[in-house]
Protein backbone atom coordinates (compact mmCIF):
# COMPACT_ATOMS: atom_id res chain seq x y z
CA UNK A 1 0.00 0.00 0.00
CA UNK A 2 2.90 2.63 0.97
CA UNK A 3 4.45 1.41 -1.98
CA UNK A 4 1.20 2.72 -4.37
CA UNK A 5 0.75 5.69 -2.49
CA UNK A 6 4.76 7.30 -3.32
CA UNK A 7 4.21 6.18 -6.52
CA UNK A 8 0.99 8.20 -7.04
CA UNK A 9 3.12 11.04 -4.59
CA UNK A 10 5.68 10.62 -7.44
CA UNK A 11 3.21 11.19 -10.00
CA UNK A 12 1.52 14.06 -9.02
CA UNK A 13 4.58 15.70 -8.20
CA UNK A 14 5.94 15.55 -11.68
CA UNK A 15 3.09 16.54 -13.37
CA UNK A 16 2.89 19.86 -11.05
CA UNK A 17 6.44 20.32 -11.94
CA UNK A 18 5.75 19.98 -15.56
CA UNK A 19 2.68 22.53 -15.56
CA UNK A 20 4.33 24.79 -13.34
CA UNK A 21 7.52 24.51 -16.27
CA UNK A 22 4.88 25.50 -18.79
CA UNK A 23 3.68 28.37 -17.35
CA UNK A 24 6.76 30.08 -16.90
CA UNK A 25 7.79 29.32 -20.35
CA UNK A 26 4.76 31.55 -21.67
CA UNK A 27 4.75 33.83 -19.40
CA UNK A 28 4.07 37.29 -20.30
CA UNK A 29 2.37 35.72 -23.52
CA UNK A 30 -1.07 34.25 -22.25
CA UNK A 31 -2.76 33.20 -25.64
CA UNK A 32 0.37 30.74 -26.77
CA UNK A 33 0.39 29.92 -23.01
CA UNK A 34 -3.35 28.66 -23.70
CA UNK A 35 -2.94 27.16 -27.07
CA UNK A 36 0.00 25.42 -25.49
CA UNK A 37 -2.19 23.47 -22.48
CA UNK A 38 -5.06 22.97 -25.22
CA UNK A 39 -2.18 21.20 -27.53
CA UNK A 40 -1.57 19.24 -24.26
CA UNK A 41 -5.14 18.32 -23.89
CA UNK A 42 -6.00 21.09 -21.19
CA UNK A 43 -9.29 22.22 -21.82
CA UNK A 44 -7.85 25.81 -20.15
CA UNK A 45 -9.28 29.16 -21.67
CA UNK A 46 -8.73 33.05 -21.02
CA UNK A 47 -12.56 33.18 -19.64
CA UNK A 48 -11.92 30.34 -17.50
CA UNK A 49 -8.72 31.57 -16.04
CA UNK A 50 -10.95 35.02 -15.54
CA UNK A 51 -13.19 32.73 -13.69
CA UNK A 52 -11.07 30.60 -11.19
CA UNK A 53 -10.04 34.79 -10.52
CA UNK A 54 -12.91 34.92 -8.51
CA UNK A 55 -12.54 31.85 -6.60
CA UNK A 56 -10.69 31.30 -3.21
CA UNK A 57 -7.55 31.93 -3.41
CA UNK A 58 -6.70 28.30 -2.07
CA UNK A 59 -8.72 27.01 -4.87
CA UNK A 60 -7.05 29.28 -7.58
CA UNK A 61 -3.85 28.18 -6.14
CA UNK A 62 -4.38 24.40 -6.47
CA UNK A 63 -6.26 24.38 -9.49
CA UNK A 64 -4.67 26.92 -12.19
CA UNK A 65 -1.46 27.75 -10.81
CA UNK A 66 -1.08 24.09 -9.60
CA UNK A 67 0.70 24.92 -6.26
CA UNK A 68 0.31 23.38 -2.57
CA UNK A 69 -1.17 25.27 -0.04
CA UNK A 70 -1.53 24.40 3.69
CA UNK A 71 -5.35 24.03 4.06
CA UNK A 72 -7.72 24.67 1.71
CA UNK A 73 -10.44 26.94 3.94
CA UNK A 74 -7.47 28.93 5.13
CA UNK A 75 -8.69 31.59 8.62
CA UNK A 76 -6.39 34.23 7.76
CA UNK A 77 -4.64 35.37 4.09
CA UNK A 78 -1.88 33.44 2.63
CA UNK A 79 1.36 35.01 3.65
CA UNK A 80 -0.10 37.69 6.03
CA UNK A 81 1.20 36.21 9.59
CA UNK A 82 4.79 35.63 7.93
CA UNK A 83 4.43 39.44 6.78
CA UNK A 84 4.38 40.64 10.80
CA UNK A 85 7.92 39.04 11.38
CA UNK A 86 10.00 41.37 14.30
CA UNK A 87 13.59 39.37 14.75
CA UNK A 88 14.49 40.47 17.75
CA UNK A 89 11.03 40.48 19.91
CA UNK A 90 11.00 39.23 23.08
CA UNK A 91 8.38 40.01 25.86
CA UNK A 92 9.48 41.71 28.84
CA UNK A 93 8.27 41.09 32.50
CA UNK A 94 7.84 44.52 33.33
CA UNK A 95 5.08 44.88 30.61
CA UNK A 96 1.42 44.07 31.45
CA UNK A 97 0.78 40.36 29.70
CA UNK A 98 -2.22 38.16 29.28
CA UNK A 99 -1.88 34.07 28.33
CA UNK A 100 -3.57 32.19 26.28
CA UNK A 101 -3.86 28.87 27.07
CA UNK A 102 -5.16 26.20 24.99
CA UNK A 103 -4.88 22.12 25.10
CA UNK A 104 -5.51 19.54 22.09
CA UNK A 105 -8.75 18.04 21.46
CA UNK A 106 -6.67 14.38 22.22
CA UNK A 107 -4.93 16.48 24.97
CA UNK A 108 -1.93 14.87 24.01
CA UNK A 109 -0.43 18.98 22.99
CA UNK A 110 -0.78 22.17 24.78
CA UNK A 111 0.65 25.29 24.08
CA UNK A 112 0.92 28.91 26.11
CA UNK A 113 1.24 31.95 24.14
CA UNK A 114 1.55 35.44 25.93
CA UNK A 115 0.47 39.17 24.47
CA UNK A 116 1.64 42.40 25.47
CA UNK A 117 0.54 45.96 24.19
CA UNK A 118 3.81 47.74 23.59
CA UNK A 119 4.10 51.49 23.72
CA UNK A 120 2.95 51.93 19.87
CA UNK A 121 -0.23 50.21 20.09
CA UNK A 122 1.06 46.86 18.56
CA UNK A 123 0.32 43.83 20.38
CA UNK A 124 3.42 41.61 20.69
CA UNK A 125 2.92 37.51 20.77
CA UNK A 126 5.11 34.96 21.85
CA UNK A 127 4.92 31.22 21.82
CA UNK A 128 6.20 30.72 25.63
CA UNK A 129 5.48 26.58 26.26
CA UNK A 130 4.71 23.91 23.54
CA UNK A 131 4.41 20.49 23.99
CA UNK A 132 3.80 17.28 22.55
CA UNK A 133 3.17 13.64 23.79
CA UNK A 134 2.54 10.55 22.45
CA UNK A 135 -0.27 10.22 24.80
CA UNK A 136 -2.58 12.39 26.85
CA UNK A 137 -0.81 15.34 29.38
CA UNK A 138 -1.61 15.22 33.04
CA UNK A 139 -3.92 18.26 33.97
CA UNK A 140 -1.58 19.15 36.86
CA UNK A 141 1.21 19.11 34.92
CA UNK A 142 -0.21 21.47 32.62
CA UNK A 143 -1.25 23.57 35.66
CA UNK A 144 2.11 23.72 37.00
CA UNK A 145 3.55 25.03 34.12
CA UNK A 146 0.95 27.77 33.37
CA UNK A 147 1.42 28.95 37.01
CA UNK A 148 5.52 29.04 36.62
CA UNK A 149 4.78 31.58 33.80
CA UNK A 150 1.94 32.82 35.17
CA UNK A 151 4.00 34.35 37.88
CA UNK A 152 7.14 34.71 36.42
CA UNK A 153 5.25 37.55 34.31
CA UNK A 154 2.69 38.68 37.00
CA UNK A 155 0.04 38.13 34.45
CA UNK A 156 -2.96 40.23 34.39
CA UNK A 157 -4.77 36.68 33.27
CA UNK A 158 -5.06 33.75 32.18
CA UNK A 159 -7.29 32.53 29.18
CA UNK A 160 -7.96 29.17 28.00
CA UNK A 161 -10.40 26.71 25.77
CA UNK A 162 -13.20 25.81 28.22
CA UNK A 163 -13.52 22.39 26.03
CA UNK A 164 -10.06 20.81 27.47
CA UNK A 165 -8.47 23.59 30.06
CA UNK A 166 -12.03 23.72 32.44
CA UNK A 167 -9.84 21.22 34.84
CA UNK A 168 -6.84 22.95 34.36
CA UNK A 169 -8.25 26.66 35.39
CA UNK A 170 -9.72 25.22 38.57
CA UNK A 171 -6.35 24.37 39.45
CA UNK A 172 -5.04 27.57 38.58
CA UNK A 173 -7.69 29.35 40.57
CA UNK A 174 -6.86 27.42 43.64
CA UNK A 175 -3.49 28.52 43.35
CA UNK A 176 -4.28 32.36 43.29
CA UNK A 177 -4.48 33.21 39.30
CA UNK A 178 -6.47 34.82 37.75
CA UNK A 179 -7.71 32.32 35.11
CA UNK A 180 -11.28 31.84 32.93
CA UNK A 181 -12.53 30.35 30.22
CA UNK A 182 -13.60 31.87 26.99
CA UNK A 183 -17.23 31.05 26.04
CA UNK A 184 -19.43 31.43 22.87
CA UNK A 185 -19.42 34.07 21.10
CA UNK A 186 -16.57 35.71 22.68
CA UNK A 187 -14.39 32.97 20.66
CA UNK A 188 -16.27 34.34 17.61
CA UNK A 189 -15.29 37.52 18.69
CA UNK A 190 -11.50 36.69 19.55
CA UNK A 191 -11.12 34.81 16.14
CA UNK A 192 -12.33 37.84 14.46
CA UNK A 193 -10.25 40.75 16.30
CA UNK A 194 -6.94 38.16 15.59
CA UNK A 195 -7.89 38.69 11.81
CA UNK A 196 -8.51 42.43 12.32
CA UNK A 197 -5.05 43.02 14.49
CA UNK A 198 -3.35 41.29 11.38
CA UNK A 199 -4.66 42.87 8.44
CA UNK A 200 -4.05 46.74 10.30
CA UNK A 201 -0.49 45.21 11.10
CA UNK A 202 -0.80 45.62 14.54
CA UNK A 203 0.65 42.35 15.75
CA UNK A 204 4.13 41.66 15.36
CA UNK A 205 6.24 38.37 16.41
CA UNK A 206 9.56 36.65 16.46
CA UNK A 207 8.54 33.85 13.63
CA UNK A 208 8.57 31.01 16.09
CA UNK A 209 8.61 27.68 14.06
CA UNK A 210 5.84 26.04 15.82
CA UNK A 211 3.27 29.15 15.80
CA UNK A 212 4.02 30.14 12.54
CA UNK A 213 3.03 26.57 11.01
CA UNK A 214 0.03 26.51 13.46
CA UNK A 215 -1.46 30.02 12.09
CA UNK A 216 -0.91 28.90 8.44
CA UNK A 217 -2.88 25.83 9.32
CA UNK A 218 -5.86 26.94 10.73
CA UNK A 219 -9.08 26.01 9.02
CA UNK A 220 -12.07 28.43 9.51
CA UNK A 221 -15.71 27.82 9.49
CA UNK A 222 -19.03 29.21 9.50
CA UNK A 223 -21.66 28.96 12.32
CA UNK A 224 -25.07 28.96 11.71
CA UNK A 225 -25.81 32.80 12.40
CA UNK A 226 -22.70 33.72 9.80
CA UNK A 227 -20.16 34.37 12.14
CA UNK A 228 -16.56 32.50 11.50
CA UNK A 229 -14.12 30.43 13.80
CA UNK A 230 -10.97 28.68 13.80
CA UNK A 231 -11.88 24.92 13.59
CA UNK A 232 -10.18 23.19 17.00
CA UNK A 233 -7.47 20.53 15.98
CA UNK A 234 -4.35 19.17 16.81
CA UNK A 235 -2.46 21.32 14.33
CA UNK A 236 -4.11 24.66 15.36
CA UNK A 237 -3.49 24.75 18.93
CA UNK A 238 -0.81 26.94 19.37
CA UNK A 239 -2.46 29.21 17.27
CA UNK A 240 -5.87 28.90 19.31
CA UNK A 241 -3.86 30.25 22.51
CA UNK A 242 -2.91 33.13 20.60
CA UNK A 243 -6.01 33.85 19.65
CA UNK A 244 -7.34 33.89 23.02
CA UNK A 245 -4.21 35.73 24.37
CA UNK A 246 -4.45 38.52 21.81
CA UNK A 247 -8.58 38.79 22.93
CA UNK A 248 -7.51 39.72 25.99
CA UNK A 249 -4.65 42.11 25.16
CA UNK A 250 -7.13 43.79 22.11
CA UNK A 251 -9.68 44.19 25.76
CA UNK A 252 -6.75 46.43 27.52
CA UNK A 253 -6.13 48.22 24.50
CA UNK A 254 -9.70 49.16 24.06
CA UNK A 255 -10.05 50.41 27.22
CA UNK A 256 -6.78 52.58 27.36
CA UNK A 257 -8.16 53.94 24.43
CA UNK A 258 -11.78 55.05 25.71
CA UNK A 259 -9.34 56.40 28.53
CA UNK A 260 -8.44 58.86 25.99
CA UNK A 261 -11.97 60.39 25.31
CA UNK A 262 -13.33 62.98 26.23
CA UNK A 263 -16.78 64.30 26.23
CA UNK A 264 -17.31 67.88 27.01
Amino acid sequence: MNVVVEEFSRHLNEERAHSLNTVRAYLGDLDSLIIHLKALGRTITLDSIKAGLNSPPEIFQTEVLCQWVETMNSAFPSGLFNSLVQPNLTLKPDRPTWLGLEISPERDMWALTGTQVLDDGTIAVGLMEYQVNDRPIDDLVIAGRVADWSKHYRAEEVIANRFTCDSVVGKLRQAGINANVILGANYFKACDETLSVMSGNRLSHSNQPELTDSVNKCTKKLNETGSWYVVRSKKATAAISMILAIHKAEEYGQRSQNQDIIVA
